[in-house]
């Protein structure tokens, strides 16, 4: 296997987890979470909002959703709807 995608529960009250660093990459907004990064030192690249990465990390999230969601203040689903885990020379 040289990547996984996670897509987010549509239940909200679901009992599942997905943490990295010990934040949860589906409960913790969006920007929030890509700020908590950036201050970590790590390379994010959100010039796409719909699709920000992180480099060195290899992780690919995505805001685009198919059903409704909590929306930000910028337009955009409040939360992650997936994260793609792949290799380092993925992209």
């Amino acid at each position: 296997m040289t990547a996984i995608e996670v897509w987010r529960f549509h239940n909200e009250d679901a009992d599942a987890h997905v943490l990295l660093d010990g934040v949860d990459v589906f409960r913790t907004p969006a920007r929030v979470l890509l700020a908590r990064l950036s201050e970590q030192g790590h390379d994010v690249q959100d010039a796409d909002d719909e699709y920000p990465r992180v480099s060195g990390l290899t992780l690919a999230f995505t805001r685009t959703a198919g059903h409704e969601v909590p929306m930000d203040t910028d337009g955009m689903p409040l939360y992650f709807e997936s994260v793609l885990v792949a290799a380092e020379d993925y992209y």
